[in-house]
């Protein structure tokens, strides 16, 4: 989640510190809108195999079950065209399911909710998915943690990634690790099971949710890290240095060689001798460190 540097730093949220209550009950279930973008790439061709129908912004049509669609970016406006025939062209083109439970495949893999096709930096077709907050998490869980893992750790990480999702509440997200990954309708029945049980379920501090600062890792090394002293701004009082007794559960360690490549008798000035066949100290550590 957010990005790479997060997870090294390693601040885990312990949940049995926070209160834990449902964010919305009775109250409709908020959406989050996700740009696709891990899976799919910078595409300015895109395919959709609707599991159901949807219409369109585009008067007339309609995409209809188990039919293969096109749409192309021409001209700056995008084209839906099913085998060669056009059906319409717009500059942003919308996609809405008539029944519930509907989902749509891009380029192979499914969705639920609904679509607006829009153009991107001139050459590039963005599919925004808006969903329901708990199908959302269905489609986070499995690809922020391993879905073999403990059922309450599965519990944790979806209470987690519900109120961090709520944090950019009224925002646009993107799929990748800048915000959480998110793989669509590849649900998991075990992490689907674990979102289920903590539905609408958010942490709070004092009354209130904690939003975009829930974030989490796999490991902090058996020490938290205060978000002042890796971002800066205000200290968080949830968000501070402490010893974890819980992580690392199994202790381990690792030696390394502080000289993993001689350059004694090696002449730098005619590396390309010499650079392809020399190896590392120890190659079980690095496969090579030499890349680059």
């Amino acid at each position: 989640m957010r990005n790479i540097t997060r997870l090294l730093l390693s601040i885990i949220l312990i949940l049995s510190l926070f209160p834990v209550f449902p964010a919305y009950g009775a109250e409709a279930e908020p959406v989050v809108k996700v740009k696709l973008k891990n899976y799919l790439g910078d595409k300015n061709t895109i395919t959709l195999v609707p599991n159901g129908n949807y219409s369109t912004n585009i008067p007339n049509v309609q995409l209809v079950s188990t039919h293969t669609y096109t749409l192309t970016l021409n001209n700056q406006v995008i084209s839906i065209k099913e085998g060669t025939k056009e059906l319409g062209h717009a500059s942003t083109v919308s996609a809405t399911p008539e029944t519930a439970n509907t989902s749509m495949a891009i380029n192979g893999r499914p969705y639920l909710g609904s679509f607006e096709f829009t153009i991107e930096s001139q050459s590039v077709i963005r599919p925004i998915n808006t969903v329901t907050m708990e199908n959302y998490l269905k489609g986070v869980v499995p690809f922020e943690m391993p879905a073999s893992w403990a059922m309450e750790a599965l519990k944790a990480q979806a209470v987690t990634a519900r109120t961090y999702a709520s944090g950019h509440s009224g925002q646009i997200i993107d799929d990748t690790i800048n915000y959480q990954v998110y793989g669509g309708y590849e649900w998991n029945s075990r992490s689907t099971e674990a979102v289920d049980d903590t539905k609408g379920q958010m942490i709070t501090y004092n009354g209130k949710s904690i939003g975009s600062a829930a974030f989490f890792s796999s490991s902090n090394g058996g020490m938290t890290e205060s978000n002042a002293n890796v971002w800066g701004g205000i200290s968080l009082p949830y968000l501070i240095v402490k010893q974890d007794p819980y992580d690392p559960a199994t202790p381990w360690n690792v030696n390394v060689h502080k000289t993993q490549i001689d350059l004694t008798n090696l002449d730098l000035t005619q590396a390309n001798s010499w650079w392809s066949t020399e190896k590392e100290t120890d190659q079980t550590i690095s496969t090579n460190i030499k890349i680059g």
